[in-house]
């Protein structure tokens, strides 16, 4: 079933899944916490703004009506999506654009319409691991008291007669013996170990762990024992050893974690029909962090809890009291403005907001104030200006020069593709900002930042420091000869072999696909471009255009922003074209106009790369005259 955030519906629309709300209706965000559903900020009681007593589905008459909560939750086969309100039909744009922008949610974990809903929690639960990972590592390494199997001629505990009599019969010397032992090698790092393991299994896997590559290195240093094997007994051995000891709390979140992925190995989510497993994430927190990195050019962003930026309201005896929680101060002494995030609907932005940023206006000598929320209709502008006078005394008009506006960025709607639901967010980040007076800089020496530029360079693609390196790929993505060997080998040959062998093949004459790079340090991704054989197909020209536009339309969907090409079918598979350097390079500025013209917004740099010193003279004469 679906609903959305801060939306009301009727309880008996819930009749399908009565195990699931009878577990979490009027149940608090910190009981749900307590039961094992995973929140996010982690830990309700840590989190800015976020009250634990917050319901995501409370009893209202014969409604329930839902907060701020968007996720996933499950009871047994029963699942409850909660969506944005700005989703459409089965996609959430928006919530996956927040996760992408504060989390860095790696957007190659899809969570669009063509995975189920199971799908989605479980690509959620993969992306906490490297979060949960960090928190957990930053207390060290789990250690605990583990029983041991020796057989030895070293006795150190007690001795095994079953095992002695099953492996040292006839006796040579060896003692089988069992020794209670405080280890690093245990349950819990074990189970870390083969979490590890299964996400790298995954296409996306090794890009997911990139920000936790020192505590995987840990990891992998302490589970000497670690058997892909032994991973079920590893499993069961965890649920019945719970992490208690306070101090690890963070390791028995991440053991929850952890078992729930592997579990999900074998589409066994959850611990029993009875048990409410979920990912829930509160979306003013989502809203306030993203509006941040909108804002942060010109507005303070205090961090209470964390301690940053404390702020009080009164000094007593020389001593601050009454902290507050402003969420943005502006930057500007001289027309100090404060700032409100508010994910809820406009309309239900009343009276308490306003007393509470009047009163930080109040604080701050302020004379302007802000209420940042998400707009889905037209109107992003409110003015309210402060009265001045007294009803009874029949004198109230507005003042001038104090005021609190409801300021909305707009969220796109009725989009049906995530990447232009992208490029629409931005233009409204521009025009959101630009309301501010916030001017975006650009640093010129930036190699990140693109516009959409293309140019020919004399040398390998393999070779160029780029977020997407192309492989001149067979429709097999077996390892071959030219630059297809060169980058096998760069990357490693084993690795990306076992990468490509997950994709279906044989693909068709210009589609694309993504692996990881591995070892080809100068790139983040290795697309395989298929390029068609000219000495079978000697009109294949549209299919060699593809190559190059898929490939483009790939770096785009995985964010990257730019793309090092080889000269695709100018080699062997240029049978027997009069040119095939200057055909290949004619296809390659096609596709790069088209793309250009089909996505305006999307910034990148293509770099078309001729080896050989003769292939370089051919290409650049099709390259100045096409491109001009």
């Amino acid at each position: 079933m679906r609903i959305k955030d801060n939306s009301k519906k009727k309880k008996e629309d819930f009749h399908a899944i009565p195990g699931l709300i009878k577990r979490i209706s009027n149940k608090t965000l910190t009981q749900l916490e307590k039961d094992g559903v995973f929140v996010f900020p982690k830990l309700v009681h840590e989190a800015e703004d976020l009250s634990g007593d917050q319901m995501i589905l409370q009893a209202v008459d014969d409604c329930f009506v839902t907060s701020n909560i968007m996720g996933y939750l499950g009871c047994g086969d029963e699942r409850l999506v909660i969506s944005s309100r700005f989703s459409a039909d089965d996609n959430d744009f928006f919530f996956q654009y927040l996760l992408e922008k504060v989390l860095e949610f790696p957007n190659v974990i899809n969570l669009e319409s063509n995975a189920n809903k199971a799908d989605r929690m479980f690509n959620l639960l993969l992306f906490l691991f490297p979060q949960y990972l960090k928190a957990a590592m930053r207390k060290g390494i789990y250690k605990t008291y583990i029983r041991n199997e020796y057989n030895d001629e070293n006795v150190h505990g007690t001795i095994d007669i079953q095992r002695q009599i099953k492996t040292n019969i006839p006796f040579t010397g060896k003692i089988a013996y069992n020794q209670r032992e405080h280890a690093y090698d245990n349950y819990m790092m074990e189970l870390i170990r083969h979490t590890i393991e299964f996400i790298k299994s995954k296409p996306y896997g090794h890009k997911l762990l990139e920000s936790v590559k020192d505590e995987i290195s840990e990891v992998k240093d302490v589970t000497v024992r670690y058997s892909i094997k032994e991973r079920k007994k590893i499993i069961e051995d965890n649920k019945k050893n719970t992490v208690r000891h306070a101090y690890y709390h963070e390791y028995r979140a991440l053991q929850r974690l952890c078992i729930l992925i592997l579990q999900n190995e074998n589409h066994q989510i959850g611990f029993g029909n009875r048990k409410v497993y979920g990912i829930l994430f509160d979306g003013a927190w989502l809203w306030e962090e993203y509006v941040n990195i909108l804002v942060k050019e010109a507005f303070y962003h205090p961090k209470n809890k964390a301690g940053s930026g404390i702020q009080s309201l009164f000094t007593k005896d020389g001593y601050k009291v009454g902290t507050i929680f402003p969420d943005f101060i502006g930057k500007n002494k001289d027309e100090r403005v404060i700032a409100d995030a508010k994910y809820k609907p406009i309309d239900n932005i009343g009276n308490k907001d306003y007393l509470q940023v009047l009163a930080y206006m109040f604080r701050f000598d302020s004379k302007k104030g802000y209420y940042f929320y998400p707009e889905a209709g037209s109107e992003t502008k409110q003015t309210f200006w402060l009265n001045e006078g007294v009803s009874y005394d029949k004198n109230v008009k507005a003042r001038e020069d104090i005021s609190l506006i409801k300021y909305g960025l707009l969220i796109p709607s009725e989009v049906s593709d995530y990447t232009v639901f992208v490029m629409k967010m931005k233009n409204s980040e521009k025009t959101f900002k630009n309301g501010l007076g916030i001017i975006e800089q650009t640093d010129e020496n930036n190699e990140d930042h693109y516009m959409q530029t293309i140019k020919l360079i004399h040398g390998s693609c393999a070779d160029q420091k780029a977020d997407v390196v192309v492989n001149a790929a067979n429709k097999f993505l077996m390892q071959g000869g030219g630059i297809c060997g060169v980058i096998f080998g760069k990357a490693g040959s084993n690795e990306l072999a076992t990468a490509c062998a997950k994709h279906k093949s044989p693909l068709k004459d210009g589609e694309a696909v993504l692996t990881p790079a591995f070892g080809l340090k100068n790139a983040k991704a290795i697309i395989h471009a298929v390029g068609p054989d000219f000495g079978i197909t000697p009109t294949a020209f549209k299919e060699l255009y593809e190559a190059y536009y898929n490939s483009l339309v790939v770096m785009m969907n995985n964010g990257y922003h730019s793309i090092s090409f080889p000269l695709i079918s100018s080699g062997i598979f240029g049978g027997d074209l009069p040119d095939p350097v200057g055909e290949s390079t004619k296809q390659c500025i096609r596709a790069y106009k088209k793309f250009n013209s089909d996505y305006p917004n999307y910034d990148y740099n293509l770099m078309l790369c001729a080896f050989a010193s003769s292939e370089y003279v051919v290409a650049k004469k099709t390259f100045d005259k096409e491109i001009s």
